[in-house]
């Protein structure tokens, strides 16, 4: 790697470090190999670690629904997926989960999930 390509790369990292969306990277295993510094500070009581399964850090109910969306992106499925998720108990305290395929040509090499928490009021639908 080339000194341009490492600043490059740093640059990226401070970039996706600020936002304040959560973004986690997982290959087409469902591996995760990146999470900014917001997905790491977001509170669950499931661990967000690198080299862990993204179905690690869900219940049983949500990897039904993730199993099905890896299915679709391996299948070809180009377009993103969303899904709004409870965070607690509150009613309103959800995040929308958008999970973004990633191609290497007509293959499916990763995911990229963008986490946005926050009070959303009205009915729990998928788009």
């Amino acid at each position: 790697m080339t000194d341009r390509d490492t600043k490059k790369l740093r640059l990226l990292e401070n970039i996706l470090d600020q936002m304040k969306v959560a973004v986690v990277y997982v290959n087409n295993e469902g591996t995760i190999e990146y999470f900014n510094r917001a997905a790491g500070e977001m509170s669950s009581s499931f661990p967000l670690e690198l080299g862990s399964n993204i179905r690690d850090c869900h219940n049983a109910k949500s990897n039904l629904h993730i199993a099905h969306i890896f299915e679709d992106f391996k299948n070809g499925r180009r377009e993103p997926h969303y899904y709004i998720e409870h965070v607690s108990r509150s009613l309103e305290a959800r995040e929308l989960v958008t999970m973004i395929p990633l191609f290497d040509g007509k293959s499916f090499v990763g995911c990229l999930e963008t986490i946005h928490t926050g009070e959303i009021k009205g009915p729990n639908k998928s788009f």
